[in-house]
C-alpha cells in the first residue's frame, strides 16, 4: 500500500535526523513518484542529493520546487546553501533574501547572507546581516566574533570595542580569545587599566598563554606598574624562550629603569638570537626587524655607556633611535 505523503515526509526527516542520505534519498524518490505536484517532495530529493555531494542533481531538484511553488522557502534556504558551498555566493545571495523577505528575523538565514555578502564584497551590507543576526540571537557567539572581525578590518577599532565588551559583560564565561582581543583594542587605545583586567581574564583561563603575558607586562609598564612588568615579560619569556619581542620590551623596560645589567642581560641575548642562521625555524637573520635591529643596538649602546664599558661587538649601530612605536596587531582567533 502506497504511503501518504505525511507518512513519507515523516520517514524522510527520520532518515535525515539519522544522517542516512541513501535510505532518505530512497523515501524522497518515493515522494517525487507518488506526488510529483507537490513542491516538497523535490525539496527533500535535493536535500538528500546535497548531502551526498551530488551537487548538479541537488539543484536540479531544488529549482524544480521552486518551479512548483516559489514561495517554499526551505528550497529557497537549501539552494542558496548549495551554492555557498560551491563558492558562488553571487548566487546564494538573492534566495537568502527571498527567506528574509518572508522570516526578517531568522539568525541562520542572516548569518548565511552575512557570509554571502562579504564573500561578495559587500562589507556594509554584510555588516547589516550580522547586525540583524545579533539582534535576533545577542547570544551567538559565533555572530559575534564574526561582527567585531570586520569591523576591526575596516579599522573601527571602538565599534568593535562595543560589540565585544556588550556580549562579554552580559557573560561570565566569555572566551579566553573574546577576552583577548578585548585586551588588545583597549591596549591600542591606551586604555591600558581596561587592557590588564582582559589580559587577566585569559592567563586565569589559560597560564600557558605566552601571548598574552608578554600584553600583560607591556601594559603593566605603560600603567607604572615596574615590578609586576618585568615579572609578566620574564612570564612570557619562560613560557616561550625565543619570543623575541617580549625579550626586548623587558630589556626597554629595564633600561627605563635603569637597571643596566639586567637591561643588557636582555639585550645581548636578544642579539644572540636575532644573529641566527638565516635558516633557523625560529627566525634569524634577514627575518628580524630592521627598526627592532636598530631600536636594540641602541638600546644596548646606552647600557654599555651608562655602566662605562665599551661598547659591545654586538652593537650594529651605536646611535639611540627614538623608540619604534608599537602597533597592536588585531584579529580574533579561536
Amino acid at each position: 500500500m502506497a504511503r501518504s505523503f505525511d507518512e513519507l515526509v515523516a520517514a524522510s526527516e527520520a532518515c535525515f535526523s539519522e544522517k542516512n542520505w541513501e535510505q532518505g534519498l530512497s523515501v524522497a524518490q518515493e515522494m517525487v513518484a507518488g506526488f510529483p505536484d507537490r513542491a516538497e517532495s523535490y525539496n527533500q530529493r535535493g536535500l538528500y542529493l546535497l548531502s551526498l555531494g551530488r551537487y548538479p542533481d541537488a539543484e536540479r531538484s531544488f529549482t524544480q520546487a521552486l518551479g512548483l511553488d516559489f514561495k517554499l522557502l526551505d528550497a529557497h534556504f537549501n539552494i542558496a546553501m548549495l551554492h555557498a558551498q560551491r563558492g558562488r555566493h553571487d548566487r546564494a545571495l538573492p534566495h537568502f533574501k527571498e527567506v528574509l523577505l518572508s522570516q526578517p528575523n531568522d539568525a541562520e538565514t542572516l548569518a548565511a547572507a552575512a557570509s554571502s555578502a562579504l564573500a561578495c564584497g559587500m562589507r556594509s551590507e554584510a555588516e547589516i546581516f550580522l547586525r540583524e543576526s545579533l539582534h535576533a540571537r545577542p547570544d551567538w557567539q559565533a555572530i559575534v566574533t564574526a561582527l567585531a572581525q570586520l569591523l576591526i578590518e575596516d579599522e573601527r577599532l571602538d565599534d568593535a570595542r562595543v560589540v565585544l565588551q556588550r556580549y562579554v559583560d552580559d557573560h561570565a564565561d566569555a572566551p579566553p580569545p573574546m577576552h583577548m582581543a578585548l585586551g588588545l583594542l583597549h591596549e591600542n587605545a591606551g586604555s591600558f587599566a581596561f587592557a590588564l583586567k582582559h589580559y587577566h581574564a585569559v592567563v586565569t583561563a589559560d597560564d600557558q598563554n605566552a601571548e598574552a603575558f608578554y600584553h600583560l607586562g607591556l601594559c603593566a609598564d605603560e600603567a607604572d606598574l615596574p615590578n609586576e612588568a618585568a615579572t609578566f615579560m620574564s612570564r612570557a619569556i619562560h613560557l616561550k624562550p625565543n619570543f623575541m619581542a617580549a625579550i626586548l620590551s623587558l630589556g626597554r623596560h629595564h633600561v627605563r629603569r635603569q637597571q643596566w645589567d639586567d637591561a643588557r642581560a636582555a639585550l645581548v641575548e636578544w642579539q644572540r638570537l636575532a644573529d641566527r642562521p638565516a635558516d633557523d625555524p625560529d627566525g634569524g637573520r634577514g627575518r628580524v626587524d630592521a627598526d627592532a635591529r636598530a631600536d636594540a643596538a641602541g638600546l644596548l649602546s646606552q647600557c654599555e655607556r651608562e655602566r662605562g664599558l665599551p661598547a659591545s661587538p654586538l652593537v650594529k649601530d651605536p646611535a639611540a633611535p627614538a623608540a619604534t612605536p608599537r602597533r597592536v596587531s588585531l584579529s580574533i582567533n579561536d
